[in-house]
């Protein structure tokens, strides 16, 4: 095995907070995961970091589902544009000239915001639906979103449904290339990659790139996007609070399939997840609303954070190739035992209590919530 490496870095004030990140550094080790990178960070600099394995910040992974929360600050570059008329109440009618107006076509309700906070309306049995043109390396993006208009499964009222699937990004993304008159790599690169420097960091098809699942990028590099995001460097105040909001209101009900999800990871804002985390007395609770924990979890593992209220980032950084989610579960299952740690060292006050005193514990109470998963599923 590949030995851990260990840095711990001085924090904001250059007093060194070794022994605290320390103990950090002692729980990733004994934690049954293998080949990840874990970093912690405020406005400013990188404060601890940790690497297990076959695992660096510089390797490429691809992000699965964490591609969603930068691709949505991207198209929010082109709402702060002034030179636009794109805003979250526009309609996709507005900018489409082949979508609905009718009042009896529910399509004809689909707004921006409705899009990026999965309530459009749009249906996916799976968490990523496809229609031809999306896994074609030939179709071109613009022409794509009028057959995923035509072709896509669209089942809710706008705003009622939340269903987690790829079509409502996509669709977003082509509300933004029509209001700017940019193609959608060019809006990506203008307000994501070339702007925050991330040189490590693409989306796999450049004609028509997969915004909900498309973006490679390795740790340093979503480092950037983190930091920046924190710091409204690439959003405004005014449209993070609202990519921040909870869209899983009391009119709000998840679809059959994406259920689920909702139980796991917490309630929902603009393609990101209002994190709540096991143990849990139902899908997202009060504290969990305070906590003001902002996260993207990935299929395959990866798993980066905002923590608005203790105003710091966090990321665990790995590739787990997988169909099923328990590489999620694990990561969900280390942050549900260090984060409160992490938080006493940022704020510099007493640890909030824990419920598990081990990763043992944790992973016991995990499998009696979720009989369909066991002990030697989460210690592979």
């Amino acid at each position: 095995m590949i030995a851990a490496t260990l840095v711990a870095l001085t924090s904001a004030g250059g007093s060194p907070e070794a022994q605290s990140w320390d103990d950090i550094g002692d729980r990733l080790d004994k934690f049954p995961l293998d080949d990840f990178c874990f970093s912690v960070g405020d406005a400013s600099e990188r404060l601890f970091e940790y690497c297990k394995g076959n695992m660096t910040f510089t390797q490429e992974l691809f992000l699965a589902s964490s591609s969603k929360f930068p691709t949505a600050a991207a198209i929010m570059g082109v709402v702060a544009d002034p030179s636009n008329t794109l805003s979250l109440s526009s309609k996709a009618s507005d900018f489409l000239p082949y979508w609905t107006t009718d009042p009896a076509d529910k399509r004809s309700g689909v707004t921006l915001r409705s899009l990026l906070t999965f309530t459009s309306g749009f249906f996916s049995a799976s968490s990523g639906g496809a229609t031809p043109c999306m896994s074609s390396n030939t179709s071109l993006f613009d022409p794509c979103i009028k057959e995923i208009y035509e072709q896509a499964d669209f089942e809710f009222t706008p705003g009622t449904t939340w269903d987690y699937n790829s079509f409502h990004l996509q669709v977003a993304g082509g509300m933004a290339t029509a209001a700017s008159k940019l193609t959608m790599i060019e809006i990506l690169e203008q307000n994501l990659i070339k702007k925050l420097g991330m040189t490590g960091s693409k989306y796999q098809n450049r004609l028509n790139p997969s915004l909900a699942a498309g973006l490679s990028s390795n740790g340093n590099d979503y480092e950037k996007f983190l930091r920046a995001y924190l710091t409204h460097d690439i959003v405004t105040p005014q449209l993070a609070t609202e990519i921040e909001k909870d869209a899983i209101t009391s009119s709000v009900t998840p679809s059959n399939s994406s259920a689920m999800l909702l139980k796991i990871l917490g309630h929902y804002g603009m393609a990101h997840y209002f994190q709540c985390l096991p143990p849990k007395k139902e899908a997202f609770t009060p504290e969990c609303l305070a906590d003001d924990v902002h996260a993207d979890p990935g299929l395959f593992g990866y798993w980066p954070l905002i923590d608005r209220k203790n105003n710091y980032y966090l990321q665990i950084v790995q590739e787990k190739f997988t169909t099923n989610l328990l590489p999620t579960v694990k990561a969900s299952i280390l942050l549900s035992l260090i984060k409160p740690d992490i938080d006493a060292i940022i704020v510099g006050g007493p640890r909030a209590p824990s419920p598990f005193a081990t990763h043992q514990e944790a992973m016991a109470a995990y499998v009696a919530e979720h009989p369909d998963v066991s002990l030697k599923d989460l210690y592979k």
